[in-house]
C-alpha cells in the first residue's frame, strides 16, 4: 500500500498599495497583511494631559506619513517599543525631550534614518514638504495640543 502525502499551499496574489493610504502590518508569526489602523476613539485611552492609542495589533507596522509643516501635537512616545523613521524625501528634525524641554534634535535629509528609542518624548519638526516612512509596535502616548 502507497501512502500519499498531499499539502495545501495557499498562495496569495500580490497587491501594490500606497502606503499613505494602507498600513503594512507585519506579524510575529504568519502572513503580512496591508491594513488600515483604527484612529478610532474606541482604541484610545484619555489622560489628563495625554492620551493613549493601541492599535491593538501584534507585530511591526508601518506606513508614509508626508508632512508641509511640524504638527501642532506638542509630542510623543512610544511605549512598548522603538520606532524607525527614514526619510524619503524634504527636510525635517526629530526634536527629542526631557521632561517639558527640548534635550537633543537630529537634522534628517533624504535617504537618513533614525531610531527613536522606545519612552522618548519626541516630535518632528518640518523644515520643507516632507515624505517620510515610520515602523514601529505597540502602544503611542500623545501629549494633548
Amino acid at each position: 500500500m502507497r501512502l500519499q502525502s498531499i499539502r495545501s499551499i495557499v498562495v496569495r496574489k500580490p497587491e501594490a498599495v500606497r502606503l499613505s493610504e494602507k498600513h503594512v502590518h507585519l506579524r510575529p508569526s504568519g502572513p503580512a497583511e496591508f491594513t488600515k489602523l483604527d484612529y478610532s476613539l474606541s482604541r484610545v485611552l484619555m489622560g489628563e494631559r495625554t492620551f493613549v492609542w493601541d492599535p491593538g495589533l501584534e507585530g511591526v507596522y508601518g506606513g508614509e506619513g508626508f508632512l508641509e509643516t511640524s504638527p501642532d501635537q506638542p509630542g510623543e512616545r512610544h511605549l512598548d517599543s522603538d520606532e524607525l523613521l527614514y526619510l524619503v524625501s524634504g527636510r525635517m528634525r526629530l526634536q527629542i525631550d526631557e521632561g517639558d524641554q527640548p534635550a537633543a534634535e537630529v537634522s534628517l535629509s533624504p535617504g537618513d534614518a533614525v531610531i527613536v528609542p522606545r519612552g522618548e518624548w519626541h516630535r518632528l519638526i518640518v523644515d520643507e514638504l516632507s515624505r517620510y516612512l515610520w515602523f514601529g509596535s505597540g502602544r503611542t502616548e500623545l501629549r494633548k495640543a
